[in-house]
């Protein structure tokens, strides 16, 4: 059976999507012949980027009028019928799907939706609202015409049947996992002086850098029998924020073995992990720490409370909790060993058992061969 992974950027860089397309690729090569799709071509690419003038960052809005979504959608079921292509993986493209026509049966991944998106992760200015009314048109389109949409959440999954009516019974959640390969570990609580906390993300705002700046100066005030240091990686700076209890370390490639490994020293290396996102769709990074076995400190936002179980694998706080109440949260834990070895033990199980990307692998395995017997 061959599947055509559909996705603007390449799924094989470890960068896109946070690695996340690279590992769903792995997993459906294990079973199926794979092939990726760019529907894209130098003509539409053209169009799409008069279209976006004066647009940067990290956009997340499509710009492209209709009827250059209905080009890419033409060039998309040439390649689909060309290629043979028995199912069709989207990786969470909503354009394309305007004018599919093709044969082949359609997953659609999806974290979040654009209503999502646009409700709780993206500021976007009044003169875009038609835009954002275009985006979720797509969406829905896209949705319709797929046979399965595959979510990573239940939080995703009840924004697809509630927002885009679409029926529960096409809707699918797979839990995914870390984007690394790694043999889960469990850690000892930490007995040295030196305490050191993991930040990881590239979005100091959005992922609250300052809260956790403020929960390690909060740690050396309250605690001076130790020193607890912040260790921050994808950042090199951060206006305003020095000082001997924080050390930047700039961003990791993971597609570079040294790099990689650079960054599974720190998690190996670490006593707590803490990331007080505003606001995540799934947070790879919180599996990327529980398969350390790194107690995580995070807030309750998104799909981030299914995959940091509470208690378990960590802590989840309100978003309105501060430093203080991040402080208290790694006391708990740096303060009784037996509660920081229960919550490394449980993390590192529920790796074993649910967020790995070997089940999700499966899982997907049998979903697809099931759709190929409809």
């Amino acid at each position: 059976m061959r599947v055509g992974v559909l996705s603007r950027q390449d799924p094989y860089d470890r960068m896109t999507f946070s690695g996340t397309s690279h590992s769903m690729v792995r997993q459906l090569e294990k079973y199926f012949d794979v092939i990726w799709i760019d529907p894209s071509t130098k003509w539409t690419n053209r169009l799409s980027r008069l279209y976006h003038r004066g647009t940067s960052g990290k956009f997340v809005l499509n710009l492209n009028p209709f009827w250059v979504s209905h080009l890419i959608s033409d060039h998309l079921n040439r390649q689909v019928e060309k290629e043979q292509i028995d199912i069709l993986f989207n990786v969470g493209m909503s354009g394309p799907m305007v004018g599919y026509k093709a044969k082949a049966k359609v997953i659609t991944f999806a974290d979040a939706t654009m209503k999502q998106m646009i409700a709780h992760y993206y500021n976007i200015s009044p003169d875009r609202r038609h835009a954002v009314h275009r985006n979720e048109a797509m969406e829905k389109i896209a949705f319709d015409r797929s046979d399965i949409v595959m979510t990573t959440s239940d939080w995703c999954s009840q924004s697809v049947i509630q927002d885009y009516s679409i029926e529960p019974d096409k809707v699918r959640r797979v839990m995914v996992g870390a984007n690394m390969t790694i043999t889960p570990e469990t850690k000892s609580a930490p007995s040295g002086k030196d305490i050191h906390l993991l930040f990881v993300g590239i979005d100091p705002v959005r992922k609250g850098f300052p809260i956790a700046v403020d929960t390690v100066a909060q740690l050396n005030r309250r605690d001076p029998k130790r020193h607890y240091i912040l260790d921050v990686v994808g950042l090199s700076e951060a206006e305003g924020i020095e000082g001997d209890d924080i050390v930047f370390h700039g961003l990791l490639d993971k597609n570079k073995p040294d790099q990689e490994d650079k960054l599974r020293e720190f998690y190996r290396k670490s006593d707590l992990f803490i990331l007080p996102t505003r606001m995540d769709t799934i947070g790879i990074v919180f599996l990327e720490a529980a398969s350390y076995g790194l107690p995580i400190l995070t807030c309750r936002t998104g799909g981030v409370p299914e995959y940091v179980i509470d208690g378990e694998m960590g802590y989840c706080l309100d978003l309105d909790a501060d430093g203080t109440a991040f402080a208290d949260k790694a006391m708990e834990l740096i303060d009784h060993p037996d509660k920081y070895e229960y919550i490394s033990q449980r993390a590192v199980e529920r790796i074993k058992l649910e967020f790995n990307w070997n089940r999700w692998g499966e899982q997907v395995a049998d979903i697809i061969k099931g759709m190929s017997c409809q």
